[in-house]
């Protein structure tokens, strides 16, 4: 069955859950500072069948394209030749949109699957994709399961999407996609053995078996480029540990890069719709002090900056106080909830 243009209009809510935390930023601006709020539990997956660079990248501007029509429309429509276009502004990208479309077709055989509780899902990254060759307008549908995994993002990973699109080599990618996971946590590492790392790589089943060949193909080169270029959002380093003479895991440490730490002490004042109230900024010091609030349970202080700063518009009047304001809120929201949950358990 084909996709029709006529399901893009008229179509009833599908009554999902409101994601957590909002992605942000104009795909199609270079310039835009642009976000994917992904929940962590996709972000670290591995996906099965053939998944290739351009096949994750496609598949996470899809996602960002749709955003804010997730939780009410079941399929979605964008235009290949546009997509090329930003391939080519941002990262040299190849001409034309042959290489796109087989690329979307890769995404509907490409799987993954998850655990949560008791449950067990699986799904494919599309659950169905029509392109017109003439004009490039594709439409496409994530199905209902993935879509509600994608909105439970209250643990989520936000990509630098312009910045992921810019990266070349899908391990490369791969890496970014789980140290950008780690930045915003009060502990910003991460030990894997050595079979989990190559699991969230991706790497295929007797490839780069050595750990000389992995380092040198994969990882290095990975780091690296991550590391070194222009308005990285992240810093990494890492080190391993070894039984014997065999290396058995890696432990990773991220560090924001100065621009972005500097990027989030500044943020503009933005004023809210309709109320003609400004979201207040906080400085470095203050996030630390908000940090000691929610300590231990293990939520995104800047996430939850955003569910505040909803909240405080709904109230109609300027904040007095922004910085005990929200403590108050995390107090009262974040940590007694938390505590509760602990005792329950």
């Amino acid at each position: 069955m084909t996709i029709k243009e006529s399901n893009l209009h008229d179509q009833k809510k599908l009554g999902l859950s409101v994601p957590f935390a909002k992605s942000h930023g104009n795909i199609f601006d270079p310039k835009s500072d642009c976000t994917l709020a992904l929940t962590r539990d996709i972000s670290l997956r591995r996906v099965t069948g053939t998944y290739t660079e351009n096949d994750r990248k496609l598949w996470v501007l899809l996602v960002h394209l749709a955003w804010n029509n997730l939780g009410t429309k079941t399929i979605h429509k964008t235009n290949l030749r546009d997509i090329a276009n930003l391939w080519r502004d941002i990262g040299g990208g190849r001409s034309g949109i042959q290489w796109l479309i087989s690329s979307a077709e890769s995404l509907r055989q490409c799987g993954i699957n998850w655990e949560q509780g008791t449950k067990r899902g699986t799904a494919t990254l599309l659950a169905g994709v029509e392109v017109d060759e003439s004009t490039g307008e594709v439409l496409y549908d994530f199905g209902r399961l993935l879509t509600e995994k994608i909105l439970d993002n209250k643990i989520f990973t936000r990509l630098q999407v312009h910045f992921m699109l810019g990266l070349s080599g899908k391990y490369t990618v791969a890496l970014y996609t789980l140290l950008e996971g780690m930045a915003n946590l009060e502990r910003p590492t991460i030990t894997l053995s050595l079979e989990e790392l190559r699991d969230r790589l991706n790497v295929p089943e007797k490839t780069l078996s050595d750990w000389k060949d992995f380092k040198k193909r994969a990882l290095e080169p990975a780091i690296e480029q991550i590391n070194n270029t222009e308005n990285a959002p992240i810093m990494a380093q890492y080190k391993t540990e070894s039984k014997g003479r065999k290396i058995v895991a890696v432990t990773f440490t991220v560090m924001k890069s100065e621009k972005r730490l500097e990027k989030e002490i500044k943020l503009p004042l933005q004023p809210a719709e309709g109320k003609g109230i400004e979201k207040p900024t906080f400085k470095s010091t203050d996030y630390e002090k908000f940090g000691d609030v929610i300590r231990g349970t293990g939520k995104d202080i800047y996430a939850l900056e955003d569910e505040w700063w909803e909240w405080s518009k709904q109230q109609g009047e300027p904040v007095k106080n922004p910085t005990a304001a929200f403590k108050r809120w995390l107090v009262s929201n974040v940590l007694t909830g938390h505590k509760r949950t602990l005792s329950k358990s």
